[in-house]
C-alpha cells in the first residue's frame, strides 16, 4: 500500500494534468476534498450544473466562473446559472459587462440588439441602464467621447442617456463633489466624458453657487 501510494500523482501534478486537459474529471483523483474542489472551480466545467456538488466555499466560485464562460455561446443559460449563486448580482453584472465591453465600438442601434437580451434578470433589475452605462465606459477605452450623441439610433434612447447619466453620478463621487463642481464649473468632468446640458445641470445641482 505504501509503494502504491508512494508511485501515485501529488494532488499538485493531478491540479496541473486537469488545468492542461481543462478536464474537471481528473480533479476526482485528488487525496484532499478542499484541494479536489478547487480544482474543479479552476478548471471550470462547461455546465454550471456540474459545480453544484461542491462545497460552498468553491461552488459559488465555479458557477461565477462557469457562468461568464458559458455567456460566449448561450447567454440567457448564463444568466440562469448566476441565480444559483450568492454571488447573482455581481455575477449578473459581470455578464451585463462583458456584453457592453463586446460591442464597444458599435453603435446604438448595433447596441440595443445586445441589450435587449438583457431584460428580466431578477438580480439586475437594472440590466440595462446597467449595460450602457458600461458601454460609455468600454466605448471610453476605446477612444470615443461619452455623449448624448451617441444614443442616437437606440431602439430606446431614454436607456442609453440613463447609463450616461449614471456615468455621470459615478464620476462625481468618485472625484468628490468639491473636485468635480470645479470641473464641471470650467468644462467637461473629464476630457472623453461629455455628458450634455441636461445631465450636467443634474450633476452641479449640489454645486455651491458662490452667493
Amino acid at each position: 500500500m505504501l509503494l502504491l501510494a508512494c508511485g501515485a500523482p501529488s494532488d499538485a501534478v493531478i491540479l496541473t494534468r486537469a488545468l492542461e486537459a481543462g478536464d474537471p474529471a481528473i480533479c476526482v483523483d485528488m487525496r484532499d476534498a478542499y484541494g479536489r474542489a478547487e480544482c474543479v472551480a479552476a478548471v471550470v466545467p462547461e455546465d454550471p450544473a456540474d459545480c453544484h456538488e461542491l462545497p460552498a466555499l468553491w461552488r459559488d466560485e465555479c458557477v461565477f466562473s462557469s457562468a461568464e464562460a458559458l455567456a460566449s455561446t448561450d447567454l440567457p443559460a448564463a444568466i440562469d446559472a448566476c441565480h444559483d449563486s450568492r454571488f447573482a448580482r455581481e455575477c449578473s453584472f459581470h455578464l451585463i459587462r462583458d456584453q457592453a465591453r463586446s460591442v464597444a465600438a458599435d453603435d446604438a442601434a448595433a447596441a440595443s440588439t445586445v441589450a435587449a437580451t438583457l431584460s428580466d434578470i431578477p438580480r439586475a433589475p437594472d440590466a440595462r441602464f446597467l449595460f450602457w452605462q458600461e458601454w460609455f465606459v468600454a466605448g471610453r477605452a476605446e477612444g470615443i467621447v461619452a455623449s448624448p450623441d451617441r444614443c442616437e439610433g437606440a431602439s430606446d434612447p431614454l436607456d442609453c442617456v440613463d447609463g450616461l447619466r449614471r456615468l455621470g453620478f459615478q464620476t462625481v463621487r468618485g472625484l468628490g463633489l468639491e473636485r468635480a463642481c470645479e470641473r464641471m464649473a470650467a468644462g467637461p468632468l473629464a476630457q472623453d466624458l461629455d455628458v450634455g446640458p441636461e445631465i450636467r445641470g443634474e450633476l452641479m445641482d449640489p454645486c455651491p453657487t458662490g452667493d
